[in-house]
Parts: C-alpha cells; sequence; structure tokens
C-alpha cells in the first residue's frame, strides 16, 4: 500500500534551484519525517513544484489546468532500496491536445447532465461587480449573504473564497458557482465580544485586509503595530462593540477552523448551518424583489477602514 498526501497548502521554490525552497508544505513534510508518506500533492500557492524532502516527493502543478503532475512511486520489495524519484511536471497548452472524440462525447454527456441547473437565470444585475482592489461590493453582497443565511450579527467572507466577477445582466447558478465554486459549509461562531475584537485584530493586522464583513465597520490604524490597531468597532445598530456580549459570527468552515490564517478563540461554540456558501449566495439573489440586483443592494462603500 502507498499513502499520498493531498494537502492545500503550498510554496515556492527558486526557479534556478528546485530543491531551493519555502512554505508550508515543505514545512509539513519535513516533520512527518521519512515513511510516514510515500508521495505529496500539494495546492494553494499555484506555483511549480518538482522537489524531494526526506525522500518523499513532492509536486504541485500550478494552477488551472496550464500542467500535469507526474509522479513515480517505486514499488518496495523485499530487499530492495528504496529511491525517491524526482517528480515532473509537464506544461499544457490548447494546441498541444488533440480532442479524443471518446473523451468528448463523456464531456458532452455530462454537460448536458447539468445544463438545466447551470444556465438558470437566478437574477438580473444592473451592472457588473468586479473585484477590484481589497473592498469591493461584490465581496460585501456576499458577506450579507451570509449574515442573513445564519441570522447573524456580523458575518466575515475571505477574498480568497470569492474566485470571479459577478457579470452584468442574467446571472446564472452557473455563473455564481465560479463566483464561489469551493463548496465551503456555513456556521455560527458565538464569542464574546472580547474574543470577537482580538480576532478583528487579526484580521486588520497583515499587511493588507484580504476580508469582507457584513453587520459591523471596523475602523484601524495601520500604522500601528498587530494586534493594537483597532480603533473604532460599529455594530449595524450604530453601537460600539461589547466586550461582555456574546456575538454570532457567520463564515466559512474554512475560516472557522483558521483558515487564512486568523484563529478563533477555543471558547467559541460552532454551529453547523448545515447550508453550503453557495446555495446562500444563490437564495439571497433570489429574494431580491423582482429577481433584480441594484447598485444598492451591492454597497461599494468599504466596511474595513484604514484611518490615521
Amino acid at each position: 500500500m502507498k499513502v499520498v498526501l493531498v494537502a492545500h497548502l503550498g510554496g515556492f521554490c527558486d526557479r534556478a534551484d528546485a530543491d531551493k525552497c519555502e512554505g508550508e508544505i515543505f514545512a509539513l513534510t519535513s516533520e512527518l519525517g521519512a515513511g510516514v508518506v510515500d508521495a505529496v500533492v500539494s495546492g494553494h500557492t499555484h506555483s511549480p513544484v518538482t522537489t524531494v524532502i526526506n525522500g518523499v516527493p513532492i509536486v504541485q502543478a500550478r494552477s488551472s489546468a496550464r500542467a500535469i503532475g507526474i509522479l513515480d512511486i517505486p514499488l518496495d520489495y523485499p530487499g530492495s532500496a528504496r529511491t525517491a524519484i524526482r517528480p515532473q511536471l509537464r506544461s499544457v497548452t490548447s494546441d498541444s491536445i488533440t480532442p479524443d472524440p471518446v473523451i468528448a462525447a463523456v464531456v458532452a454527456e455530462a454537460v448536458g447532465a447539468v445544463a438545466g441547473r447551470v444556465n438558470e437565470v437566478i437574477v438580473e444585475s444592473a451592472e457588473r461587480l468586479p473585484r477590484t482592489g481589497d473592498q469591493y461590493a461584490l465581496g460585501n453582497l456576499i458577506a450579507d449573504a451570509q449574515r442573513a443565511a445564519g441570522r447573524g450579527d456580523i458575518a466575515v467572507m475571505n477574498n480568497g473564497g470569492i474566485r470571479a466577477d459577478l457579470a452584468a445582466g442574467a446571472v446564472t447558478w452557473g455563473q455564481l458557482y465560479e463566483v464561489q465554486p469551493f463548496a465551503n459549509r456555513l456556521v455560527v461562531v458565538t464569542v464574546r465580544g472580547t474574543a470577537l475584537r482580538a480576532y478583528l485584530e487579526g484580521l486588520v493586522g497583515g499587511t493588507s485586509v484580504r476580508y469582507h464583513v457584513s453587520g459591523v465597520t471596523i475602523d484601524y490604524d495601520p500604522s500601528e503595530p498587530p494586534l493594537k490597531r483597532l480603533k473604532r468597532v460599529t455594530m449595524s445598530d450604530g453601537s460600539r462593540l461589547d466586550d461582555r456580549r456574546r456575538y454570532r459570527v457567520v463564515m466559512t468552515d474554512f475560516l472557522a477552523s483558521g483558515g487564512d490564517g486568523v484563529s478563533l478563540s477555543q471558547e467559541a461554540t460552532i454551529e453547523e448551518l448545515n447550508r453550503v456558501d453557495l446555495d446562500a449566495f444563490v437564495d439571497y439573489l433570489r429574494s431580491m424583489p423582482g429577481a433584480r440586483l441594484t447598485p444598492s443592494d451591492a454597497v461599494r462603500a468599504p466596511r474595513i477602514r484604514a484611518v490615521p
């Protein structure tokens, strides 16, 4: 039996030296040590990786089907010495592939089976909502949809989970799937105000803010050291964040588990909503009066604001 670790963790390797690498996947493989896994397939950073750590080959085939990773794992025989074989990457370009008619027929059948769902028009959007900058209307709209789904006090959405712009005109289910393709589950995290304040400090603690929120406006000073940047946290009803109160925070299970590097207090309680983020977004847009998304429905003003 062979064990292959598939991890949504990545890293980067020097173009001139494939073994000069740094990142989470290399640290993890080093910690596992030799003999625990036979190979690693990594992801997340969209970078080319073909290296060997502790005798374990690691491959990462860039992203968007631009390359194919090849792993050769030798069989072990009694008394044989096992040697790790360096993985390979083969670039893929559209003009390098001749369509196979049998596979094309299978693909056509699969596409036809889901065409009714994919092509269903969910809402008419009065304008295009692009992902421009760190704070944008589409991110606020998704955060609003998630807060509504969980009846939360606030919601938090990471920009990395928003994968496409929202087109103007008739918006189909398939287009919304492209915006949120990960099928992350929504959860409600209940925390005290002190823990929520610490979490929000984490959201603004980096060199840039890559999150959207709903139900709250956050003013922070980026010139202050991390964990001391919050200036004002104002809830949607105009009240200030109360350290003694308990708040319902809606987010994906990815964020609740510490994804994107910001963790919640261990005292937090987590409630599964049994809903996928895409379904919540689709239902929220369907609920728009006349199934029309107007400019006023997607707030442009940033809700996480840098102030002096």
